[in-house]
């Protein structure tokens, strides 16, 4: 199994295919599992790297767990440095999209672009906070019992009920309080004054019943976006790459497909100092 050290921790991560870098980033209590559907759609002529994030999947699980983006990205940033990846586009889910976008503001022309799952630049508040302070003080079992609840109720009432299932079975690979920490950094995200600053090409991709992070949040994140797209697919939730996988792979693919054409025509900017 590929590991390497980033930060000092073991970190997992699958890759298949080989050409333009394209990394995915899973969101709360998930890991590269949430990727089974999109992988090899996505490879073919690119090099797709799905990693499990510090204290999910494979990789190594310590405590306290991380509970801020910015260390999320600070992770990201040194995995990408690890495999000497060259301008990689980033696919982020969820807890992932905010990483991912965090790690563009940071790195700017090092990054190819963004790709931002059911993202938005600022997320902070979206569980009333009496809701998600019970959730933090609930025990391991109780908290796994919400989480499943969520996970079923954030699929759109279309989505095939295997598919759901498959969603919130993800959420036993990962220990409670590290999908409790997760829920911590998603619900404290907000970019919102910095998202201007983002230089690369993004996606936003949504669904359209998701009621966390909506179809409203979305468009108005990417109005701050220069140049960025919006997709919101209609009948699917909060998980479109799983939900949707036909869908969301034709559409990332086409994105890819753009950033790969502009990268042919023109040579690669070096990258910025410090990131």
């Amino acid at each position: 199994m590929p590991f390497i050290y980033v930060r000092g921790k073991r970190i997992f991560f699958e890759s298949i295919g080989s050409g333009m870098p394209v990394v995915l980033v899973h969101g709360a209590g998930q890991d590269t599992a949430s990727w089974r559907y999109n992988v090899e759609s996505l490879a073919g002529s690119r090099r797709v790297v799905a990693l499990d994030l510090p204290g999910h999947g494979k990789s190594e699980v310590f405590f306290p767990p991380l509970t801020s983006t910015d260390d999320f990205a600070g992770y990201v940033e040194g995995f990408i440095k690890e495999l000497n990846l060259s301008r990689p586009v980033l696919v982020g889910h969820s807890m992932g999209a905010g990483i991912c976008l965090t790690v563009a503001l940071r790195c700017g022309e090092k990054i190819g672009g963004v790709v931002a799952v059911d993202g938005a630049d600022k997320i902070t508040g979206v569980f009333g906070e009496e809701i998600h302070e019970a959730y933090l003080d609930a025990s391991l079992e109780l908290m796994l019992e919400m989480s499943m609840e969520g996970f079923r109720a954030l699929c759109s009432r279309l989505t095939q009920p295997n598919r759901v299932e498959e969603i919130v079975q993800d959420l036993l690979r990962i220990h409670p309080r590290v999908t409790a920490a997760d829920t911590q950094a998603f619900n404290t995200f907000d970019m919102s004054g910095q998202v201007r600053e983002i230089s690369v090409p993004v996606l936003l991709i949504s669904g359209a019943d998701d009621f966390l992070v909506t179809p409203e949040m979305v468009r108005s994140t990417a109005a701050r976006i220069t140049g960025s797209k919006v997709v919101i697919l209609d009948g699917v939730g909060h998980f479109p790459h799983t939900e949707s996988p036909e869908r969301f792979n034709r559409e990332v693919g086409e994105f890819l497909a753009s950033l790969e054409l502009e990268n042919g025509r023109s040579p690669r900017k070096a990258r910025p100092e410090g990131c």
